[in-house]
């Protein structure tokens, strides 16, 4: 679920908490945090503002007027907000000026910071109104910078949204995919703007816009053994090919497992903590695979699968965590949500 508060959906009744019963609001909701992040995909800041979106303000800086003593207080949420989430699970802010400011910093997320602790790694983007006018209802400042920053920003953090309003030619299709793509997104409000979404509609990009936001997968096997010696194991390579505008929000690993094709017999290779499908962003990557052959395994062939569950350990059992790729999935059980790669021969 993509999450977020607010006290107010009415431009008219500018109201939300000041700063301390803010703090305590979110003391009180950080054990609802800590219990359910497994089905957080994102927290969306949201608290301060009219529909959270930290601008129509009664306490933190009116319409874009902020003192110094605003802008403190906005960090101090954004640090309340990731120290109420466990670390693995990451926010986002209403506009990059936001990030940048409260930061202090205005180069993006290195490939060395990506996916680790730190406060400018677990900080992504969200964009209410995606195309709504040349600033986007002043969602930039500048988007000669801001643009290339969010390239390089979102291939590591998430960035998502909505549309709020009709602004062709720049909410048409042509505009929409390259910025969709570029600035890579993982989702935007599926009821919101419906006169820009049936606009997609009309002008047939809706379809492509639909596929591609987040990950979409496909997988080729590279190499795959014949035969594997009982009580064994061997190399798996598999090219993956990620066609969607960006990679998994959040860590997983995968798995392969065997199933012997009489008796049904079920064998599972060690979890691949070396994989994270979060480094997956959109290209090839190639990906070796351990396949164990244990020693209590009967002889015969073997339907090789993979695993992509998700990262929790309490949804790991889940079928419908599981990601399927695009061109493996197992259609003779699609209820488990397997990639079938290719049978063996255990020996």
């Amino acid at each position: 679920a993509v999450v977020r508060f607010c006290y107010s959906i009415n431009q008219a009744v500018i109201d939300d908490a000041p700063p301390a019963q803010l703090a305590y609001h979110l003391q009180q909701l950080t054990p609802v945090f800590q219990e359910n992040f497994d089905i957080i995909s994102v927290l969306q800041a949201g608290f301060i503002g009219v529909w959270g979106e930290w601008y129509y303000t009664a306490n933190y800086g009116n319409e874009g007027n902020l003192s110094p003593t605003d802008w403190e207080n906005r960090r101090q949420v954004v640090y309340q907000l990731l120290n109420a989430l466990p670390t693995s699970r990451k926010i986002q802010l209403r506009t990059p000026n936001f990030k940048r400011v409260i930061m202090d910093r205005t180069t993006p997320v290195t490939p060395g910071e990506a996916h680790t602790d730190v406060a400018v790694a677990r900080i992504g983007h969200h964009n209410d109104c995606f195309l709504a006018s040349d600033d986007d209802f002043g969602t930039y400042i500048d988007k000669a910078v801001e643009y290339p920053y969010l390239q390089d920003e979102t291939l590591y953090v998430p960035q998502g949204g909505e549309t709020c309003n009709p602004n062709p030619p720049r909410s048409d299709c042509p505009t929409a995919l390259t910025e969709l793509s570029e600035l890579h997104y993982t989702y935007l409000n599926s009821g919101y703007h419906p006169n820009v979404l049936q606009s997609w509609k009309d002008q047939g990009c809706f379809d492509e816009i639909e596929v591609s936001l987040g990950y979409r997968l496909v997988g080729t096997v590279s190499s795959l053994p014949a035969q594997v010696g009982i009580g064994s194991n061997d190399i798996v390579g598999l090219t993956v090919t990620n066609m969607g505008w960006s990679a998994p929000l959040n860590y997983r690993s995968a798995q392969l497992m065997i199933r012997h094709s009489i008796t049904s017999e079920e064998h599972d290779s060690p979890i691949e903590v070396n994989i994270d499908l979060r480094t997956w962003v959109p290209g090839d990557h190639n990906v070796d695979l351990t396949l164990v052959v244990p020693s209590s395994a009967s002889a015969g062939e073997y339907s090789v699968y993979l695993r992509l569950p998700d990262g929790e350990i309490s949804l790991q059992s889940i079928p419908e965590y599981n990601i399927v790729m695009e061109n493996l999935a197992d259609t003779s059980d699609p209820s488990r949500r397997l990639n079938l790669l290719g049978t063996i021969i255990a020996v």
